[in-house]
């Protein structure tokens, strides 16, 4: 697997920010937490518990603004790429396999 070559930034408790190795994909994991047990799988499995999220900026890296990561799942800034993924270095490693 490709090292990954930039610095993350922490956005906030459970909120990290990344670039794509050659800058033109700005990734983001979000941790969730997940106990009301509202939410459940296709396969009908109950979730309880914390998830990652991997998330991809819609438009080039370079056109990021602040007031972007105001919003965490707004659709027009970012598209949910994968979900329930078990850890952060779990969703990293997702984005370094997605082709940018």
């Amino acid at each position: 697997m490709t090292e990954r070559q930039w610095a993350m930034t922490k956005i906030g408790p459970g909120d990290w920010a990344w670039p794509s190795n050659d800058g033109l994909t700005l990734w983001r994991a979000i941790k969730v937490e997940e106990r009301d047990g509202t939410l459940s799988t296709a396969a009908g499995k109950v979730i309880n518990g914390d998830f990652w999220t991997l998330l991809r900026f819609r438009h080039p890296a370079g056109s990021v603004m602040a007031g972007d990561f105001e919003s965490r799942w707004d659709n027009e800034v970012w598209e949910v790429v994968d979900s329930m993924l078990p850890t952060r270095q779990a969703a990293i490693d997702e984005s370094m396999g997605i082709s940018n």
